[in-house]
């Protein structure tokens, strides 16, 4: 699994910002786009890096919280939030994905654990930690 890439893009000489974020999605496609599995009838992105897009004008206007991202493959512009996000529907449940047994209790374990660790070590998706920069207040 890859981490997300933002990408803002600013209007600069006589190419549109806008111009440019489609033609980057388009030349980077086979980086991003996921494959249609029919028999489970989902959406795989394995293997694909997630790619968010914006321009510093809609940045400006919206801020992070506001739809000022797309990410390509969307329709629509989103919050940075959810445009990092993996929407309902793209990949099997993970009941579906996992045989019963000891893979089931080792995530509920993994679930009660505190969620941070000494040294200021929060804990993210996956269980893997996140160095906390200092003295940024957490």
């Amino acid at each position: 699994m890859h981490p997300p890439v933002l990408l803002v893009f600013h209007q600069v000489g006589k190419r549109s910002a806008k111009s440019q974020v489609a033609k980057v999605a388009d030349l980077t496609r086979r980086h991003w786009q996921g494959r249609w599995h029919r028999e489970g009838g989902f959406h795989s992105y394995d293997g694909c890096i997630p790619v968010v897009a914006t321009t510093l004008e809609l940045l400006r206007e919206h801020g992070p919280a506001g739809p000022a991202f797309w990410r390509f493959g969307r329709k629509e512009r989103q919050s940075l939030l959810d445009a990092i996000g993996t929407p309902a529907g793209t990949l099997p449940s993970p009941a579906a994905a996992k045989p019963p047994g000891k893979s089931n209790s080792a995530a509920r374990s993994r679930a009660r654990l505190p969620s941070r660790r000494a040294g200021g070590m929060p804990r993210v998706c996956g269980g893997r930690p996140r160095p906390v920069p200092s003295g940024c207040g957490s």
